[in-house]
């Protein structure tokens, strides 16, 4: 009995070893698209708390009638961002200018290696005025983002070259994508795509992608 205990025991390890890291590569790859709703404060330090405060009173100055504030935490390679961008054009069909998204540059580095040369060129192209036509065209084709896809992109939506070859190169706009990531860091956030609400300086995040109908009700509740 005790040899047939030892090879449970030796057969069991191997299997559980290969389940964890079986999760630990779905957490990297990015948030399943059937998310979740988790509280936000207890994971968010107080210095990013206040930041967001502030940011939904700096929108509210420009225009009072919004219901708050939402930042998408995303990343240009992330499959699963990709599938978001439904979600979030529908939200804005919804709510127009009364809930104002925040596209946050978070890229996850270590597992995809286009993603903050993506994030880099997007600044670059906001720079220019046309940050969401360069955004949805990054998401349009998210499996070719190496540089010679990023500068050809910067072409079909009318970019520039010079300037945003000179703001690629030139550090300001990737201190402004490891801002972005420094934020989600500050909240907590680890994966992708994470939704960060801001109503009423109330702060609640979703990880993944939501029905649009459950995302309303969030809004909707926390008025």
């Amino acid at each position: 009995m005790k040899k047939k205990s030892n090879k449970l025991t030796t057969i069991i390890l191997p299997v559980v070893a290969i389940i964890i890291m079986m999760v630990v590569v779905v957490m990297m790859m990015g948030l399943d698209p059937s998310s979740k709703e988790v509280p936000l404060p207890g994971l968010v330090s107080a210095e990013g708390e206040d930041i967001l405060v502030n940011l939904e009173k700096q929108y509210r100055e420009l225009n009072p009638n919004i219901k708050g504030v939402l930042l998408e935490f995303s990343d240009f390679e992330c499959p699963f961002c990709a599938t978001a961008q439904s979600t979030v054009g529908a939200l804005r069909t919804v709510y127009g200018d009364t809930l104002p998204v925040v596209f946050m540059h978070f890229p996850l580095e270590q597992i995809h290696p286009h993603a903050f040369d993506a994030a880099t060129a997007a600044v670059c192209a906001k720079e220019q005025g046309k940050f969401w036509k360069y955004h949805d065209l990054l998401y349009e084709n998210n499996q070719n983002l190496d540089m010679t896809s990023l500068l050809a992109n910067a072409d079909v939506v009318g970019l520039d070259k010079a300037q945003f070859t000179t703001c690629l190169s030139n550090g300001t706009a990737k201190e402004q994508v490891k801002a972005d990531q420094k934020l989600g860091r500050m909240l907590g956030i680890q994966g992708t795509p994470t939704f960060v609400l801001v109503v009423n300086g109330t702060v609640r995040t979703i990880e993944g992608v939501l029905p649009v109908d459950q995302f309303v009700k969030i809004v909707e509740s926390m008025e």
